[in-house]
């Protein structure tokens, strides 16, 4: 647990729940969004960082 997460599950209670298919918009963002990782581990910059610069336009959870 203290390297992080090896894979994620991602599963949509809409979709699956009802036999719907894969939620396709989901797994999209789940795959935009991972990207993310590379520049925290590299140091580039830090969640606080990230959070407060979408803040002008992406919805976000604040935790700090």
């Amino acid at each position: 647990m203290a390297r992080g997460a090896g894979e994620l599950l991602v599963t949509s209670i809409d979709r699956d729940g009802v036999r719907g298919g894969y939620d396709l918009a989901l797994t999209a963002a789940m795959a935009a969004a991972v990207l993310v990782a590379g520049i925290l581990h590299d140091g580039a910059t830090t969640v606080p960082d990230l959070k407060q610069a979408m803040a002008a336009g992406i919805p976000t959870r604040r935790t700090w």
